[in-house]
């Protein structure tokens, strides 16, 4: 691994100026870890994914999903090797995935594969000695980072190597400033052990996933992500925690297992403590169950055994979160056993077993129909239990829950035609088995849709009280803006002059304009609604909403009113119609002091 050392990087971040950074250290303080987190976890994700940034170790990551563009002449396996390493971090990386991006992002990655003598083509900056790899970043206060540029040697023969280079490059891309000698990590080693196997562990699982996760904001030092954390953990919940892990069921060495790949991001936020499994058999009886507890770690993957299993049978095993509120909905999964382990105590005929086959593959059929029921009646209750259910019917999105209404029961017909045939052979078993797979696939669209609507209502709802706030503040801005102008009609002239000078006044009145230019950016995306085609077309009309430079839903409103307030006076002086400003409190001959309102 002496080549390691040839590969520079040096990190260029946008702040209030541009400063470059090289030579910087990524050592980590020794501390206690969030609650809910591991400290091995916490440990490795604060050497590899924070960095010492304006006066403290802060999150070196992004807040959206960066684009990664090969550019330049990178062969066929460098670009496998880029596949497979976005497929990985892809698969246990939510709310900032990366992806490939079909043309170069003005934001994003891009990955120049060049010869040296070409690097400062693509980095002007790029120190002249380098001859392997490079790599900077753009990074803004508060912001995160927005752009990834890399070189990579397309004269870098050592293949390993080579690979090893992408790796690091994408990874640090990505935002892990650097990989580590750990010896549980596989993806983030140092070493070329991902390069030989292209397989992941646990632990790059549960890293990538906690980077990913809502808990790890960018720009928030080591101590704010662990109080926000803790603030997380420590909160009363008041809802269901109805949300899905990765589960996968598999035999090994004639025994059944399951694996949880758990969504720590999601325990913690919605408190959960416990999972509760149980296994349904035949007649929905539990054969097996039991509870884990996920209060000291809520990103490792769990792998269990499944007890008391027949060979050759169906079963479904249901995942419960709890937290201080209840239970969440289940969580299903449908599995077959071969042979296992354990001995049967009944030794059935070929024609009993063949009939088994047949109703066992048939129940999973229906249970995965039962189940996209109720992910449609979920669907459901989300639309009408949400306040913006009036604007979401109007958008081309309503509707969805039950899209694949028709594709459900169409497999479903089918398998009740092979159940009224009763015929047991394994045509029919095969055939039954086939359309489960198929019931399984609309089950996945149905789950796709559910949670495409519940992003829909969260952004509609987020433009609903943008619009609410801006009645509010127009009506209170109107209000105001009368009651002075009315005032100032009764003042004298100079001192009608000098209030009309005042910066606030004038600051007030121009509100008018830049308010009504928002409030009818709002009624523009109002009437946008009924061409919205999916739940990113919403969150683009939200963004362009809260980017808006005439936006006054942040304005201190009442700060301004009471600071033009104070530019009236509290009394005035009256003679028949003439009005006179009192001096030192006092009134002229004749003139009588009054409250000004």
């Amino acid at each position: 691994m002496s080549k390691l050392f040839r590969s520079r990087f040096t990190i260029i971040p946008l702040l209030t100026c541009i400063l470059v950074l090289t030579g910087m250290t990524n050592v980590s303080a020794a501390g206690s870890s969030p609650k809910g987190i591991s400290s091995e976890l916490w440990e490795a994700y604060k050497e590899m994914g924070t960095l010492d940034l304006e006066g403290g170790r802060r999150n070196f990551r992004w807040t959206t999903s960066p684009g990664y563009f090969a550019k330049g002449n990178p062969s066929t396996a460098d670009i496998e090797t880029l596949n497979r390493i976005l497929y990985n971090v892809a698969s246990n990386c939510s709310n900032i995935t990366p992806g490939k991006a079909s043309v170069e992002p003005r934001e994003g990655v891009v990955l120049n594969f060049l010869k040296p003598s070409e690097f400062s083509t693509a980095i002007p900056s790029i120190p002249k000695d380098i001859t392997t790899s490079y790599i900077y970043w753009t990074y803004y206060k508060n912001r995160g980072i927005t752009k990834s540029e890399a070189v990579i040697s397309t004269e870098e023969t050592d293949l390993k190597y080579r690979n090893f280079l992408i790796r690091l490059r994408a990874l640090q891309a990505l935002g892990f400033y650097t990989l580590t000698e750990k010896t549980q990590y596989n993806l983030f080693s140092r070493t070329y052990n991902w390069e030989n196997s292209g397989q992941l562990t646990s632990a790059d699982k549960a890293l990538l996933s906690f980077y990913c996760s809502n808990l790890v904001r960018a720009w928030d030092t080591e101590d704010q992500t662990l109080a926000y954390i803790n603030q997380q953990y420590d909160t009363n919940h008041n809802t269901m925690p109805n949300f899905n892990h990765s589960v996968n069921v598999f035999a090994n060495d004639g025994e059944q297992r399951m694996a949880i790949d758990l969504d720590g991001g999601q325990i913690i936020l919605n408190g959960v403590r416990t999972i509760t499994y149980r296994v349904l058999g035949k007649s929905n009886q539990i054969v097996d169950s039991g509870e884990i507890d996920v209060s000291a770690d809520a990103f490792t993957q769990r792998e269990i055994p499944i007890l008391n299993l027949q060979s050759n049978q169906s079963y479904v095993l249901e995942i419960y979160n709890k937290n201080s509120f209840g239970f969440g909905y289940g969580q299903k999964v449908s599995f077959r056993t071969d042979a296992i382990k354990q001995s049967s105590t009944t030794s059935a005929t070929p024609a009993q077993d063949a009939a088994a086959e047949v109703t066992d593959a048939y129940g999973v059929v229906k249970d995965s129909y039962d189940s996209y029921k109720s992910i449609v009646e979920d669907c459901l209750s989300h639309i009408s239990d949400s306040s913006a259910s009036t604007l979401f019917k109007k958008t081309k999105l309503n509707g969805i829950c039950i899209s694949k209404d028709k594709d459900a029961q169409a497999v479903l017909t089918k398998a009740n035609q092979i159940i009224a045939s009763k015929r047991t052979t394994s045509a029919e078993t095969n055939a039954l088995n086939g359309l489960a797979d198929d019931m399984n696939a609309v089950l996945e669209e149905a789950d796709s849709n559910n949670a495409e609507v519940q992003d829909g209502l969260s952004t509609l709802e987020e433009i609903m009280s943008l619009s609410e706030s801006t009645q509010e503040f127009t009506g209170k801005l109107s209000k105001s803006i009368n009651s002075f102008q009315s005032k100032l009609k009764k003042l004298p002239a100079s001192t009608q002059t000098l209030i009309k000078k005042d910066t606030n006044f004038k600051t007030l009145l121009a509100l008018v304009s830049s308010n009504k230019k928002f409030a009818d950016s709002i009624k523009s995306i109002l009437l946008r609604l009924p061409t919205a085609q999916n739940a990113q077309a919403l969150e683009g009309l939200l963004e362009f909403l809260k980017s808006d430079p005439n936006s006054t839903a942040e304005f201190d409103l009442d700060s301004l009113i009471g600071e033009v307030t104070v530019l009236f006076p509290e009394y005035i002086c009256v003679k028949s119609t003439t009005i006179q400003i009192p001096k030192d409190g006092k009134c002229s001959k004749g003139y009588t002091k009054k409250f000004f309102n």
